[in-house]
């Protein structure tokens, strides 16, 4: 019997280690446990939705006060000084009017003459006016959309015959072209010597009479009084009779180029013809910075002479105011 059980005695040390093992374990787990409270060993029970939601309706939405803390940091910036409110009249002044219909300007601006390219809004269309402030006083041209204005805050958007638009400090305004600027045309001095004889005579031609009053006397072209006078009388309808732009050569103006010309004015009687391109006046080229001056430098003569470009021929027309 001794020998049997020494025979198997490591089992029975075996399942003695085993036991003392498992009484161990359990005596340090319950240790623990007691330690950390015993809801680390109850199994975690998942909550429905309903559940969660009344916990949160338990715990109450939050209140203004409880976001006062963002606000007092202005941790975003959002309080800032020094900004003066804007009432809406101040924005209704500084609202640009460009889409809307122009008004007659308060300016001080006399056109003396205009350019049109194309619908007028081209920067090759300009306008002459007296006095701008650009040259001290003195007449001076103005380009579509250029920088160089004739007065502060003001750019030019249109030229059209009779008139041109610009923006005056957000506005759109108009000035139209002035006819009596003190500046005296080709024509003038000529209007002073048969005054007496237009008031004679009827309130003024008619298109009829313009036609005889323009005759040939050699090469001469002859012009009565009474055909400037009514030319003068009947500017709309001058403007309509003529169409003119500029005449570029190699990227510069090289004249004005006649486009078209009607039937039976005072213009075809002049000799003027469609595709001629006018280079000179009494010897001075004619550009659309010049052309305005030279027109004013006649104001005393009786005669005067426009080169004219026709086709690849240079001729030279000449006239005579009587």
């Amino acid at each position: 019997m001794v020998i049997i059980l020494k025979r198997y005695s490591w089992c029975l040390h075996f399942v003695t280690i085993a036991i003392s093992c498992f009484l161990v374990a359990q005596a340090i787990s319950t240790f623990v446990s007691s330690l950390l409270g015993s809801n680390l060993l109850t199994p975690a029970v998942e909550t429905t939705p309903a559940e969660e939601k009344i916990t949160e309706d338990e715990k109450g939405a939050p209140t203004v006060e409880d976001y006062s803390v963002i606000a007092e940091r202005n941790i975003f910036n959002s309080q800032a000084s020094g900004l003066e409110e804007v009432s809406t009249e101040d924005m209704a002044g500084e609202i640009l009017n460009e889409g809307g219909p122009a008004v007659k300007t308060s300016l001080d601006v006399r056109v003396l003459g205009t350019l049109v390219v194309g619908e007028g809004i081209d920067r090759r269309s300009s306008v002459t006016v007296g006095g701008g402030k650009g040259k001290g006083g003195k007449d001076d041209v103005y380009y579509v959309g250029d920088e160089k204005s004739f007065s502060a805050n003001v750019r030019l958007t249109k030229v059209m015959k009779d008139r041109i638009e610009f923006i005056n400090n957000g506005r759109l305004e108009y000035a139209e072209l002035s006819l009596d600027s003190g500046k005296k045309s080709i024509f003038e001095s000529a209007e002073k010597v048969h005054g007496e004889k237009k008031a004679a005579g009827s309130s003024g031609p008619s298109e009829e009479k313009v036609v005889e009053t323009v005759g040939k006397e050699g090469n001469v072209t002859v012009i009565d009084q009474s055909a400037i006078d009514d030319a003068l009388a009947n500017l709309d309808r001058f403007y309509t009779e003529v169409r003119i732009v500029p005449h570029f050569k190699d990227g510069r103006v090289a004249g004005m180029k006649v486009l078209s010309v009607k039937p039976g004015s005072i213009i075809s009687k002049l000799g003027i013809k469609r595709g001629d391109v006018l280079e000179k006046i009494n010897g001075q080229e004619l550009d659309v910075k010049r052309g305005m001056a030279l027109f004013s430098e006649l104001k005393d003569q009786k005669t005067f002479s426009i080169d004219v470009l026709r086709g690849d021929k240079h001729t030279t027309l000449e006239y005579e105011i009587r």
